[in-house]
């Protein structure tokens, strides 16, 4: 992607926008829910430990969980989304009939938070990235977030 300033002038005072280029910082997540999820079933099957898991019922955050949860996260980064996106599902099981299974009994997606310090920010994915995406059955959920100064 490509970066380019945009100069407006207020009153004496230079603002300098940089617009256009890559998303600044992205997190993902793997995650798959559901009433009757069973933690010690995705982890076997998945070849891997969730970041967070917890079952129906149980307490967490001063509530009771209405569903259960598996999740995998890659740390929030500068890395490209496609990146962590692979970073992730190297992680994982590449057994496709595993991913058929739990994506039939679980909802499942792949969950990125996408912040932007500017506007007009975007990224892409090859076709082997949606490949990888698609014959594993997930969603995928991209929510986009503006950072202020303090994130």
């Amino acid at each position: 992607m490509e970066e380019k300033e945009l100069s407006t002038t207020h009153e004496n005072e230079k603002t300098v926008n940089i617009i256009g280029g890559e998303i600044d910082k992205s997190t993902v997540s793997l995650r798959f829910f559901g009433d009757n999820l069973c933690v010690e079933e995705v982890t076997q099957l998945l070849n891997c430990s969730p970041s967070m898991a917890y079952q129906k019922g149980d307490f967490l955050n001063n509530q009771i969980a209405k569903k259960g949860a598996w999740l995998l996260q890659v740390k929030k980064s500068k890395k490209s989304l496609e990146h962590q996106i692979s970073e992730l599902l190297n992680q994982l099981s590449e057994d496709l009939e595993v991913w058929q299974e739990l994506t039939t009994k679980y909802k499942a997606d792949l969950f990125c938070g996408l912040w932007l310090n500017g506007w007009n920010r975007g990224t892409d994915f090859s076709a082997k990235i949606l490949k990888q995406i698609s014959e594993r059955g997930l969603k995928l959920d991209l929510d986009i977030y503006c950072m202020d100064d303090e994130n």
